[in-house]
């Protein structure tokens, strides 16, 4: 794949296509992250939680054709909980990072889960690569009030109508970054409005 680009890229993206990807604050960041450490490979994206632990086939589930799409089998894991994984939602990594992942996970056993598979056990086998979080990707259900685009980079489960309407969102408080300047953190821009969360 990388042979067709003339310069290799940077960074990789991996996207839920029911996700929503704001560019310029995730470039922003890349960016920091990028001054901070020039060398360094690194996962970018959040976390599902400390220690995620895995949701075991129930027992009244057992003798049913399918279970959850989420449950792992004792079979194929049987750990306490799984290595710090990034939500599938959506995560960066470096081309440095996507190298190693990717040969070290043709040694690994299959494992249905990819964010787990990809950011958790894979990263695992790539000792040292660091997994970063930030609350900037919202990797839950959230709603207007939620959301920030000026500064969040993601937002997971929207339909094509909310993509517009963030994209929309985005564009409009991109272009009136100096009149919503006034309004300093936790102040949020989304289109025609801005809201402040309460601090009190």
């Amino acid at each position: 794949m990388l042979s067709n680009f003339q310069k290799p890229p940077r960074y990789l993206f991996k996207l839920d296509d029911d996700s929503y990807v704001n560019l310029l604050p995730l470039s922003k960041m890349l960016k920091q992250l990028e001054r901070r450490s020039p060398e360094g490979d690194f996962l970018l994206g959040r976390t599902l939680g400390r220690d995620p632990k895995p949701i075991q086939i129930s027992e009244k589930a057992r003798g049913k054709k399918f279970t959850d799409k989420w449950a792992c089998p004792s079979y194929m894991f049987s750990g306490g909980h799984y290595p710090p994984t990034l939500s599938g939602a959506g995560y960066a990594m470096t081309l440095g990072a996507a190298r190693c992942l990717y040969q070290k996970l043709l040694l690994l056993p299959f494992f249905h889960l990819e964010d787990v598979f990809v950011t958790g056990f894979g990263a695992q086998e790539c000792s040292g690569l660091p997994v970063i979080t930030t609350n900037r990707f919202w990797n839950v259900p959230s709603t207007l009030k939620h959301m920030d685009t000026r500064n969040d980079i993601l937002f997971h489960y929207k339909d094509s109508d909310a993509k517009r309407l963030i994209f929309k969102a985005c564009i409009f408080c991109l272009q009136n970054v100096a009149r919503f300047s006034q309004f300093p953190p936790p102040c949020r821009c989304f289109s025609s409005i801005v809201w402040c969360r309460n601090t009190t």
